[in-house]
């Protein structure tokens, strides 16, 4: 006859980074959940409320612990969670346990929960206490990034070797266009290549301009800016590295590496996320202009205010 297992669950206390109204939720595997009663509006909760449930196989069965928040008129808010494995509790013995909080993904240093927890019938020996306490699983643990990371290892490693590979065609393709751009002003073509776009693209002809126009309008300065910003940047890396090559003419030229580094020394960070930004806001325009009729009309009709607020307002406008 097989013993009956049982997993006792007290929960005790829990600590907060601000004060709340909490209750605790409980589940062992896919068991219903036991909930315990609102605390009052504190930093430092306390229910002492246990929860009992049936354990059919402890090597599968998680526990699983829930804290939330309490809002008015909305949906209770999810303060942090634990994960615990019983099978690695001393068994028959009732244990302690506070345990940092998960929350949103990662293991908070202020916010924890105290537990008290009782392995009936199954669980480790005493004797086995401390390397089974060690065996806890807290998500996501030290040991399941690492394991995460060792995995990614062969993948970061390719790519390095093939940015490494590619960077060489790189260097050479944007040393060739841009000096293709200043010898033969290509700046000067950009209205035809606008004309033949505008040809090909003449069923859309009215949403590709809304599409221009709204993103003129929300991020185009700002991204503007942080490209030349950027452009000065990527300017002095190329210099930098070309100075680092006519240092020591006998040296070999710089790897990929040393180039990447010498090129993020040189680079602007907050210029660079300045750009990011502008393209993010202008991207999230063109996305409603091209979902919205209406927004279509407010871009083009801001457009053409703009021109003729510039045209005729000198004359017009009293001084």
């Amino acid at each position: 006859m097989t013993a009956k297992r049982e997993l006792a669950v007290e929960v005790l206390r829990a600590r907060l980074e601000s004060p709340a109204t909490v209750c605790a939720k409980v589940q062992l595997g896919d068991q219903p959940t036991g909930a315990t009663r609102y605390s009052d509006r504190t930093a430092t909760p306390a229910w002492n409320q246990t929860f009992r449930f049936p354990v059919n196989d402890p090597s599968i069965e998680k526990l699983r612990v829930v804290l939330l928040s309490s809002r008015r008129l909305l949906p209770d808010r999810e303060v942090g969670w634990i994960e615990v494995d019983p099978s690695c509790l001393p068994r028959d013995t009732a244990k302690v346990l506070s345990m940092p909080l998960i929350v949103r993904s990662w293991t908070s240093d202020v916010e924890a929960v105290e537990l008290k927890l009782t392995a009936v019938g199954f669980g480790e020996p005493p004797g086995l206490l401390r390397s089974a306490v060690g065996q806890l699983s807290w998500a996501p643990s030290v040991a399941f990034m690492v394991s995460v990371l060792e995995a990614l290892r062969p993948l970061a490693m390719g790519a390095l070797e093939a940015l490494r590979m590619v960077s060489p065609f790189v260097e050479v393709a944007f040393s060739a266009s841009y000096d293709l751009w200043l010898n033969y002003n290509l700046e000067s073509y950009a209205p035809v290549m606008l004309g033949l776009v505008m040809i090909f693209f003449g069923g859309t002809y009215m949403t590709t301009f809304a599409a221009v126009e709204a993103y003129r309008l929300t991020g185009w300065d700002r991204t503007k800016a942080a490209l030349i910003s950027l452009f000065e940047n990527l300017s002095r890396a190329a210099a930098a590295i070309a100075e680092e090559r006519q240092r020591d003419p006998r040296r070999p030229p710089p790897d990929a590496r040393l180039k990447w580094e010498i090129a993020l020394k040189n680079i602007d960070p907050e210029a660079f996320s300045e750009a990011l930004v502008g393209l993010h806001v202008g991207t999230l325009a063109v996305a409603a202009t091209l979902r919205a009729r209406f927004a279509r009309a407010v871009a083009l009709g801001a457009s053409i205010g703009e021109v003729l607020h510039s045209t005729f307002g000198p004359i017009l406008v009293p001084a």
